[in-house]
């Protein structure tokens, strides 16, 4: 007789790292626990004898993604970090959430080499080496996480998304400055060519209005993307049996610092583009 299926957790606990400093020691050391029986990344969190509690971790914990946790056990007290990886106007970003309460994002780092690593990954696309790396060494599919593109512009929506993550993401500039308008007129434009997209006559408009006032100069593969977006393909190639849009969570997101900023913490709601970011 066969086993009876089980419906896999969408939400699942993935590796921890646990940081203690034995009296023995003069350092932290760190112990790895891969995961074991499958477990939702918030009954985890219920575990914890200080589990926060707000809005921003509800969201984080019920997206549909793997978890890795980092925790600092020290003096009586433990505290955790949960990271996810997810896509933000296609790139991929690590976000961080508290799970404990009165922990700062920042404050294990110093005992957890991984998350060292992770504040040093100034610059990267979903094939970069180092980036790959960290995703198996945390147990985060990037695969997973990766955004799909219709079969017909996949080529090209590749090359457009390699560039959107490292030489526009490294010019910086606010989202209000000439560099943040290219930057989101390209993530609308990788947005409706992704395989779930079921862009409006009017969200088509829109890209067309701003890709008109853009700078134009280094966008890979223009004279294509700029057919396509000014042909009716992207409204013809909708699935209509795509699920509806619904409203996006709200996150709490740790912007990592990098050699163009020391980073912050802040939260999100909503997005810009004619679907909402996978997370």
């Amino acid at each position: 007789m066969n086993p009876k299926a089980t419906t896999p957790i969408p939400n699942p606990l993935g590796n921890r790292f646990v940081a203690t400093w034995p009296e023995d020691c003069n350092g932290w050391q760190v112990t790895h626990h891969a995961p074991g029986t499958p477990v939702s990344a918030d009954a985890f969190v219920s575990t914890l004898p200080s589990r926060a509690t707000s809005p921003m971790l509800a969201s984080f914990l019920e997206h549909a993604s793997p978890m890795a946790v980092f925790e600092l056990d020290c003096d009586g007290q433990r505290k955790a970090v949960g990271l996810k990886l997810m896509s933000q106007c296609s790139n991929p970003v690590f976000y961080r959430q508290a799970l404990t309460h009165r922990t700062e994002l920042r404050e294990l780092d110093r005992a957890h080499p991984v998350l060292q690593r992770l504040d040093n990954l100034a610059t990267y696309h979903w094939s970069t080496p180092g980036f790959l790396d960290l995703c198996e060494v945390l147990g985060l599919d990037q695969q997973a996480a990766r955004p799909r593109f219709r079969p017909a512009w996949e080529e090209m929506a590749e090359d457009l998304l390699r560039w959107s993550c490292t030489v526009a993401h490294s010019t910086g500039g606010s989202w209000q400055s000439p560099q943040g308008e290219v930057r989101i007129a390209v993530s609308d434009l990788l947005a409706m060519m992704r395989v779930e997209a079921r862009p409006t006559l009017r969200q088509l408009d829109a890209l067309r209005e701003r890709w008109e006032m853009m700078d134009r100069n280094g966008i890979p593969r223009f004279d294509e993307l700029d057919a396509l977006v000014h042909s009716d393909a992207l409204l013809d190639s909708a699935d209509p049996g795509a699920a509806e849009h619904r409203d996006p969570p709200l996150f709490g997101l740790d912007l990592l610092p990098s050699r163009y900023g020391p980073g912050c913490q802040t939260s999100i709601k909503g997005y810009r583009g004619p679907i909402p970011p996978a997370g």
